[in-house]
């Protein structure tokens, strides 16, 4: 059975936004997550959000009674429409430091750039995991970014995976964007990733395919 999930996009001032989603595992069990947070602008009836964690860009268009149909987005987000809500609810915005956020982004650009020339490191391919989410690699070079706890809650993303030297590139065909990662002894570091509100980018092999490397 298809698993319950809610979503819910808040536009704030100095054109800020946040994109939260609730997971129904069970009647009493509920896991929320910030899949995407970041700015946006507005031009005519289209409004372009940008990612501060993965650089990516989110489209959506304003149709009838200002509701806004999804015209880019995350896996889940997939054709679906904001629909207007009348109340107002507190915001949880302060949860979010976004220009500590976007300094963070910075600085993993440079020290991708300072560290990809370094020999280069065997890739396993695998489960990665980071708290509720994994990352799947797999053996025809697709993957998956998913939010899991027991069991698949929710799809971020898939599309395809490359490794040229120790970065890994993760191109999601519905954003048409490339996610960013680099390769380490320790596991893999990423750069331009849906982060999800957690503070450690590196991603420890949870599942391993014996023997099999990139």
């Amino acid at each position: 059975m298809p698993i319950p999930i809610s979503c819910s996009l808040y536009l704030l001032q100095e054109n800020r936004y946040y994109i939260d989603i609730s997971i129904w595992e069970s009647d009493d069990i509920v896991f929320g997550m910030f899949p995407s947070y970041g700015t946006f602008y507005k031009r005519g009836k289209f409004y372009y959000l940008e990612d501060i964690s993965s650089g990516a860009e989110l489209v959506l268009k304003e149709v009838k009674y200002s509701n806004l149909l999804v015209k880019k987005g995350f896996c889940f987000m997939k054709n679906e429409c904001f629909f207007k809500d009348e109340y107002t609810y507190d915001s949880d915005e302060n949860m979010i430091d976004f220009e500590e956020e976007a300094v963070k982004r910075q600085r993993r650009e440079l020290d991708l750039l300072k560290n990809k020339q370094t020999d280069p490191v065997p890739l396993q391919l695998g489960v990665y995991k980071n708290g509720t989410i994994s990352l799947f690699l797999e053996l025809d070079f697709h993957y998956r970014i998913l939010f899991f706890s027991e069991s698949p809650l929710c799809l971020l993303s898939e599309g395809k995976w490359e490794k040229h030297g120790n970065v890994l590139h993760l191109y999601d065909p519905s954003l048409n964007y490339t996610f960013l990662a680099f390769v380490d002894v320790k596991g893999v570091k990423m750069i331009r990733f849906p982060n999800c509100g957690y503070p450690d980018w590196m991603y420890d092999l949870s599942i391993g395919y014996p023997f099999i490397m990139r």
